[in-house]
Order: C-alpha cells, then sequence, then structure tokens
C-alpha cells in the first residue's frame, strides 16, 4: 500500500492499494521532488466521478504504468472536495492549456509546484507517452520548461482576480435591459435550461430568473422556468424512482445522467424547488422537494451526528448507472400487465435508451397528450406509476449499492441546512426545521474551534482548515436559522464568523475576499473566487451576507461593503450572465429596494410562517415573540400585542396587526 493509507478520504483511499506510490498533498511529497529535482504528476478527482475510475483501472491499477510514473515523478493525489484550493489553481491552469476542465484533473508541475502540463482523461498507452516525453524535455530542454511555466501561471494569476475596487457608483439605467437580452438568448425554450449539451441543472440561474419575472412579468420566461423545472423533475437527469438529483445530463433533452448524486446538487435543488411552490403552488414542485429531502435522509443522513455525506457514486459493480436502470425483460417482469404503459410513458426501448440494454426512466414530454391517448384517469394513473416505482425501488434494494463517499463537509452540509430552512419557509413542515437545527448542531460542535471552521469531517476527526466558502455558506445557514427559529445564537455565530472572515480573507485593495486565508499554506497562486457555477461563488454569497447583517446589526460598513463588491462585478457580469446569477439576483433587490418585514408580540411566529410561506424574495424578514434589543426590534415589542413592521431603508410604515394588511403595505 502506498502513502495514502492513512488519509480518510475516500477517494484518496480508492487508491491506496494502487501501484503507483502515490503520496498526499503534503511538505513530504513537495521536498521529495526538491531534493531529487523531480516533476510532480497531481491527479485530482473525486470519489464519485465515473471517468476518474475509469483512468484508474486502465493506468494507475497498472503496472507498466506505474513503473514509469514512480521512475520518472513525485506522484500526488488530491481530493478535490477536501482540497479545492488546489483544484481551483490546477483548474484554472489546464483552462488556459487546454481551453477545457474536468476531471480526473491531471497535471504535470515542475518541482516548486509550477504546472507545464495538463489534461483530463488518458488512455494508457497516451499517457505513459506524455509522461516519457515531459519528463525527457525536463532533463534536455529545462530552460524551455520553466519559461512556459512562468507564462502560464502569471495567466493562472490573473484568472479570477480582481486587482482592484471599481470607482463606479451608480448603476446605469439599461443594466438589466442589456443583460436580460443576453440571457433572453441563452435559453432553451423547447427542453428547458440553457441551450446545448450537456445540460446542467443550475439551481442559481432558475432561481435569479424566478426572481426577475416577480418584478418583470413576462410570459415568454415564465414558460421558460416552469418548462425548465418540470423537465428537470420528470426528466432522466432525476431518479424517478429512489429521489434525488444526478450530477448532469450528457445530453440536451435531461435524458441520460451522469449517475452520481452530490449533496451540492441535492441541498439547492431543495431550496430551489420550495421557493418555486412558494411562487407557483405547484403540486409538482412540492413533490420533487419532498423527494428530494427524503432521498437525502434516506441515504446520506449520518444519524449519529445529524450530519450529511458527501456524495453516491455513478457506478456499480464497474458499470456506470447499473444500479440506477433496468432492462425491458426486468421491467415486464416486475410490473407484468402493467409493463406496457409503464414501458412507454417512461420511454424505455428493448434495446435500451442507455448503455448495456439498459433504461433509465425518462417521462413523456407531454403528459395530458399521453393520457388523452390512452384515455386514463389522471388521478388513477398517478396512483399506478407510483405502484409501479415502488416495486422497481423494492427490487433495486437488492442490488449492489454503489458507493459512497461518506466525509461530511462543511459547505455542502451548510447547503443542506439551507435547503431545510427553505423548505420550511414554504411548507412549514417542522421536522424540516429540526433537522436543519440539528445539522447546524453538527457543525457548530464538530468542525468549529474558536473562530475557524474545519472543512472536512469523517472517523471523529476534522481534515483541513476551512475556506471561504465554508464560512460564506455557514454564515448564510445560520442567518437562515435566525430567520425561521428566532434564535440570537446563530445571529451572534454568524456576525463572529463574518469578522473573522474580514480579517484572514477580505483583500482591501479589490474589496473582494480571498478563497484562502492568510494563514494557509502558500500555493503557487491564490484565488478569489467570484463565478456563480454549479455552487454560487463564496464572494457573492458574502455579499449577501453582508447585507443582511448590515441590516439586522444596524452595521452601515458592512453595507458599504457589500455595495461595493456589487459595484466591483457590474462590468463582469454582463459579459456571461449565467456565470454571475447570484451577484444579479443581489443587483435587483437591491435596484428594487429590499424590505424589511419586523414582527413582534406572542403570535409572532405563527404570523412569520403564513407570511414567509409566500414568494417575496425581496423580504428580509425577523420575528420575535419577546421583548428584543437587536436594531430591527429594539422598542418595537408591546406586551399582549402582536405587530407587524413593514420597512424599507430604514423607514418602516405603521405597524399593522393582520397579515392582509402588511401584504398591502409591501405591494
Amino acid at each position: 500500500m502506498n502513502q495514502l493509507r492513512f488519509e480518510t478520504s475516500p477517494y484518496l483511499l480508492q487508491h491506496a492499494n494502487n501501484p503507483v506510490d502515490w503520496y498526499p498533498w503534503g511538505q513530504e511529497a513537495l521536498d521529495k521532488a526538491k531534493r531529487e529535482n523531480k516533476l510532480i504528476l497531481i491527479s485530482i478527482g473525486y470519489s464519485a466521478c465515473h471517468w476518474c475510475h475509469v483512468m484508474e483501472h486502465e493506468c494507475f491499477e497498472d503496472n507498466e504504468v506505474a513503473e514509469v510514473m514512480n521512475a520518472l515523478y513525485v506522484n500526488i493525489k488530491v481530493d478535490r472536495e477536501e482540497r479545492p484550493d488546489i483544484d481551483q489553481v490546477y483548474m484554472s491552469a489546464l483552462q488556459l492549456m487546454n481551453g477545457t476542465g474536468g476531471w480526473p484533473l491531471n497535471c504535470i508541475l515542475l518541482p516548486d509546484g509550477r504546472p507545464v502540463y495538463g489534461g483530463t482523461y488518458f488512455k494508457k498507452i497516451d499517457w505513459i507517452n506524455i509522461l516519457s516525453n515531459v519528463a525527457a524535455m525536463h532533463r534536455n530542454k529545462p530552460q524551455e520548461l520553466i519559461d512556459y511555466a512562468d507564462k502560464l501561471i502569471d495567466g493562472v494569476r490573473k484568472m479570477e482576480f480582481i486587482s482592484e475596487k471599481s470607482d463606479v457608483n451608480e448603476i446605469p439605467s439599461n443594466y438589466f435591459d442589456e443583460y436580460m437580452q443576453k440571457w433572453m438568448r441563452l435559453l432553451d425554450l423547447e427542453n428547458g435550461g440553457t441551450q446545448g449539451a450537456p445540460k446542467f441543472p443550475v439551481p442559481a440561474n432558475i432561481d435569479f430568473l424566478m426572481a426577475y419575472q416577480h418584478f418583470n412579468p413576462n410570459d415568454v420566461l415564465d414558460y421558460a422556468i416552469q418548462n425548465t423545472l418540470h423537465r428537470i423533475a420528470r426528466g432522466g437527469i432525476y431518479d424517478q424512482v429512489g429521489g434525488g438529483i444526478y450530477r448532469y445530463s450528457v445530453d440536451g433533452v435531461w435524458k441520460i445522467p451522469h449517475f452520481e448524486k452530490m449533496l451540492y446538487d441535492q441541498a439547492q435543488m431543495i431550496s430551489l424547488y420550495a421557493n418555486a411552490y412558494s411562487k407557483y403552488k405547484t403540486p409538482l414542485y412540492l413533490q420533487t422537494m419532498k423527494s428530494l429531502i427524503d432521498f437525502c435522509n434516506r441515504e446520506l443522513l449520518n444519524k449519529e451526528t445529524n450530519s450529511y455525506y458527501s456524495a453516491l457514486d455513478a457506478d456499480s459493480e464497474g458499470v456506470e448507472g447499473k444500479f440506477y436502470c433496468y432492462t425491458i425483460a426486468e421491467l415486464k417482469d416486475l410490473l407484468g400487465d402493467d409493463a406496457p404503459l409503464f414501458i412507454e410513458y417512461f420511454q424505455c426501448e428493448e434495446e435500451g435508451n442507455f448503455e448495456h440494454g439498459l433504461n433509465n426512466l425518462f417521462a413523456v414530454s407531454n403528459h395530458q397528450e399521453f393520457i388523452q391517448k390512452y384515455q386514463l384517469n389522471e388521478q388513477l394513473w398517478s396512483d399506478r406509476i407510483d405502484h409501479c416505482l415502488a416495486i422497481l425501488f423494492n427490487h433495486r434494494e437488492s442490488r449492489v449499492r454503489p458507493g459512497l463517499d461518506d466525509k461530511q463537509l462543511c459547505a455542502w452540509n451548510a447547503l443542506m441546512i439551507q435547503g431545510l430552512c427553505d423548505a420550511y419557509k414554504s411548507t412549514s413542515e417542522l421536522a424540516y426545521k429540526e433537522q436543519a437545527i440539528a445539522s447546524m448542531s453538527f457543525i457548530l460542535s464538530k468542525l468549529l474551534n474558536g473562530d475557524q471552521l474545519s472543512r472536512s469531517f469523517k472517523n471523529n476527526e476534522s481534515k483541513v482548515n476551512g475556506f471561504l466558502d465554508d464560512y460564506a455558506f455557514v454564515i448564510k445557514a445560520c442567518l437562515s436559522l435566525h430567520e425561521i427559529t428566532a434564535d440570537d445564537q446563530y445571529l451572534t455565530t454568524a456576525k463572529r464568523l463574518t469578522d473573522y472572515c474580514l480579517v484572514e480573507y477580505f483583500d482591501e485593495a479589490s474589496g473582494m475576499f480571498w478563497y484562502t486565508s492568510a494563514s494557509a499554506e502558500p500555493l503557487v497562486a491564490r484565488k478569489q473566487e467570484y463565478y456563480d457555477s454549479v455552487i454560487p461563488s463564496s464572494n457573492s454569497c458574502m455579499q449577501f451576507n453582508l447585507k443582511q447583517l448590515s441590516i439586522l446589526l444596524d452595521l452601515p460598513n458592512y453595507e458599504e461593503l457589500s455595495n461595493r463588491m456589487m459595484h466591483t462585478i457590474l462590468d463582469h457580469a454582463k459579459r456571461y450572465p449565467p456565470s454571475f446569477s447570484v451577484w444579479t439576483k443581489f443587483l435587483l433587490m437591491h435596484t428594487i429596494g429590499g424590505l424589511e418585514v419586523v414582527i413582534t408580540g406572542a403570535n409572532a411566529e405563527s404570523i412569520y410562517k403564513e407570511m414567509a410561506s409566500q414568494y417575496m424574495p425581496q423580504a428580509l424578514f425577523s420575528f420575535s415573540a419577546k421583548a428584543n434589543n437587536n436594531a430591527l426590534h429594539l422598542n418595537r415589542f408591546i406586551e399582549n400585542k402582536t405587530n407587524i413592521y413593514v420597512c424599507k431603508n430604514k423607514a418602516c410604515m405603521l405597524p399593522v396587526e393582520s397579515v392582509t394588511e402588511a401584504l398591502k403595505q409591501m405591494h
């Protein structure tokens, strides 16, 4: 066994028996490379990554490949989920070299860590040739590699980096007109999402579009939003049998996914469907939200710690999707007389709609047309589908299960807490609030030491110091928990962690936050994460956090920092709108003018639940059933009376006692 045998990461442990002499990232490996003047081969992936497994089987388990790697390189394996800081640096290098990125991420570095070559998946013979050729160049023409590394690392340092604050203080009046024109051209009105393939469900994008449409009614945009939500929920990217959403669809119609299930996807889609249900009151959105939560609590929840595991693998028995898919013969045998209609409804084929004769369930796009074609009763057909899906689920339970990545990540658990808070707001379901509280208790007791968060937890051990996204998402989750519970401990924690970020992560020159702390080990580049992708950027989230805290605690300096970040990002956001959707949702709220809704008195919580279940993205709620000295509540509590204060820019209208009156004031 190699040096990875001492690690806790499931991904690193998957490689502990490889003949490659792997090291984890650390001083031992880096010193060895410098001492022996050897190139470094860094290979970055994650446990649920299908192509990571393929390359491991074809290359890293092969003795011939291992002999070349061990002779010529110091070999380092990195779990990108534990060390996103390292992944960011070398992914930027890969994108500069090749124009694309992905995992496995394989990068060849000089002994000092600067990259000189990179790629993703390689076949065995190609891999051996590349390793040999680059090593030969290092022996024979080292200066050429050094010169190339100098240029490349300069580019890496400039990617996703803002050097100075914007001097713009006003938002152009036509800003959103230009921004939305670009957005509308990217929408796939037929299939949902954005045009082309593959298709990723990006919750932040849909969340922004919902908010924009709410204040700027547009039938085309409304259709695009709901069509996307419907097609994801009923498509092949969603596990129709067991719940949960897969990583992404390889095609342009949400039909065939890569089958890994990541906690961050589940968490954000819970929030999205909760908000969509609040806005549209569509039963499918409520059903999907509940199914996602049920899946997470059944498959990913560590019931001892109330924390959530990271992911389920795409593969089982070495075959991608085998656990989740069915042959026609299986469907006919299991479903009997119900099989023919079920097979047609979920678009299964005799030879399989996927690989190896397997079928992934993918509901017909026109449900009503199918119902009318066979003259089916809507409710009876729904019941038949549920019955068939239950049979398939029970059959699936006897199969070999995909691997579970059982490390618990701070940032992803915070996203899950946020999802549970949003689910509670839209439904008032007490179990969701209780689970959110329990999961935050895990973070505060196991991952927080003083003001410092840890990134990862497994085997009762905290691994790696936290990064900006860990802080940003935990702060946001604390603010949401404070909103739904009125418990000030969460507000205090949010403020304390924000102050820590301002000391350890804030860059005064740019007005942005670094991804790594001032006390973290130095890498060859230090990054500012500001692109909103499948996971929102940590900087855009911090912008929201600063704004909310400024209102809740009357902190003008926080508001100034938040607004400065907003102005700095204006020009960047216009270049490609889907990469800045959290930023521009903040900008939208700023332009419209946010509202603070303060509820005080004995019935405050019940009034809060009634109001919060409605879709009001511009509203910041704060309730208290007792006297409270927080800025928003100061001198507003009246014994034996419940009042609702609707405020804007610290100016409040006259208090009212009914939800109807308050809603009139808000509109």
